[in-house]
């Protein structure tokens, strides 16, 4: 009596308990509803035999392993209970191309079982298999690039990675592909690993509201939209979209493999290749300003077409050619970007990352470099050649200091972009683990607070705001 009082009380107050629980972790174990009932009260399901006491009538599932919530009534079995547990990272009939792609033929799941034996999983009976990521964030292994990357499966189903490194079978999973004869190793993210992801997106979002208030302030003053104040424009605007769309990518927003994870990877590509080639052209147009001091100038119209052409086209040619890229076959596989693959960014692989990310910014880095080298010799020739001249010439003198201020200013931006992408660079050759890494999260973080005080908290600035907000009064 007082048991079925205290089901009515949990069922007014709307607490509701499972119709019974599992005896192993949901994680370990698979829907076999659909299995085939054995006279004895066992279920075959995919050829495993699973007995009473490993199976359960339940009224719950989890969203990532990680969000309950109740559903119908099922049937799950303890598949861990019964054999060695591999975790495939797509679905029974599915390979990892671009991202998880149905497959009507046989595919085998050929690892290394020991270091000089290959097999197919599929075959030997003691395997059974778990589907789905285990984890937000994986990283695939690739062996063929980094010894350090060999792995095998153990006895028991976890991972060997290099003969020293055991991963659980819940901290991986497998794939295989359409184009290899060995299935993939996705291995999750360490917890230092999972902190970095979810700390670094955080500073980014911070940093992105400093980036805004930089743009408004140059759309909104005048006296701020000349060629100088549109560039820097165009160049906070990538960094702002490229920081806000990363930061939700790395926060998870957007489900693996699917259309807008891979559409938000474009975009975040596309829009640091933005702010890169505007902040080249800033370096390029100080450079011109005093190689033609004493020549013919273009005018500012004409000059901000050709720098838009430039700055937006050849972003636009890059984007343009990850996609063509991943959706036809003019590349070999392991030449391709994979973007949506095994995260919305391109794949994790060295050489990928360098063909589409660090060679050009490699390439826009040394030539804003040659430009600021060049820009600070001739500003220095010219005031030793003028420093007589320009004290009769007001007007050349007040040009003269206003240019080399902009250059002041454009050096000290590029000197803490340059020190961050860098650093960058550095941490990516070296190892993505390594202290440097911290050090470029850390200085992308701040950038917003940089930029908007390099270029917003100056008198000149401060003053034109004060006029212009005295304007709107009167």
């Amino acid at each position: 009596m007082y048991g079925r009082i205290f089901a009515c009380l949990l069922v007014l107050f709307g607490v509701r308990s499972s119709v019974c629980s599992l005896p192993c972790d949901f994680i370990d174990s698979v829907n076999i509803t659909d299995g085939e009932r054995l006279p004895n009260g066992e279920i075959r399901h995919n050829g495993v035999i699973y007995n009473q006491t490993y199976y359960r009538t339940i009224d719950y599932e989890y969203e990532d392993f990680a969000t309950k919530k109740y559903v119908a009534e099922y049937i799950r079995g303890c598949l861990c209970a019964v054999r060695i547990c591999v975790r495939l990272c797509c679905g029974e009939h599915e390979f990892l191309g671009k991202g998880c792609e149905r497959s009507d033929k046989y595919l085998p799941i050929m690892v290394n079982v020991s270091a000089t034996e290959k097999d197919d999983l599929r075959n030997l009976s003691q395997y059974g298999f778990l589907y789905g990521k285990p984890c937000g964030q994986v990283y695939e292994l690739l062996p063929e690039e980094n010894p350090a990357d060999e792995w095998n499966i153990a006895r028991n189903g976890s991972l060997i990675i290099a003969e020293d490194t055991l991963i659980p079978r819940n901290q991986y999973c497998l794939a295989p592909r359409a184009n290899k004869t060995l299935a993939s190793g996705l291995v999750c993210f360490t917890s230092n690993e999972e902190f970095k992801y979810n700390l670094y997106p955080v500073g980014m979002l911070l940093s992105v509201p400093f980036l805004l208030l930089t743009f408004f302030v140059y759309a909104c003053i005048p006296d701020l939209r000349n060629m100088h104040g549109k560039s820097l424009m165009c160049y906070v605007l990538g960094l702002s979209v490229g920081y806000t769309v990363l930061s939700m990518v790395q926060l998870s927003v957007f489900p693996g493999s699917s259309s807008s994870c891979v559409i938000s990877g474009y975009i975040v590509y596309f829009s640091f290749m933005v702010s890169f080639f505007w902040l080249n052209v800033m370096s390029f147009d100080i450079y011109w300003t005093f190689k033609g001091v004493t020549g013919v100038r273009s005018s500012e119209t004409k000059k901000f077409l050709l720098y838009s052409l430039y700055a937006w086209g050849c972003p636009i040619l890059l984007t343009a050619s990850a996609i063509t890229a991943d959706n036809t076959d003019f590349l070999p596989h392991y030449l391709r970007p994979q973007f949506g693959t095994t995260r919305c960014l391109f794949v994790e692989n060295k050489l990928i990352e360098f063909l589409y990310l660090y060679m050009p910014l490699l390439i826009l880095v040394f030539m804003n470099v040659v430009f600021f080298v060049i820009t600070a010799l001739r500003i220095y020739k010219i005031q030793c050649e003028t420093s007589v001249v320009r004290r009769g010439d007001s007007k050349r003198h007040t040009k003269l200091d206003n240019d080399r201020d902009r250059f002041g200013l454009y050096l000290r931006l590029f000197i803490v972009m340059g020190v961050t992408w860098s650093l960058e660079i550095i941490s990516w050759a070296v190892d993505n683990n390594a202290w440097i890494f911290y050090v470029s999260d850390v200085c992308n973080c701040i950038q917003g607070f940089l930029i908007f005080a390099l270029f917003v908290l100056k008198q000149k600035i401060k003053r034109l705001i004060y006029k212009k907000k005295g304007d709107s009064t009167t």
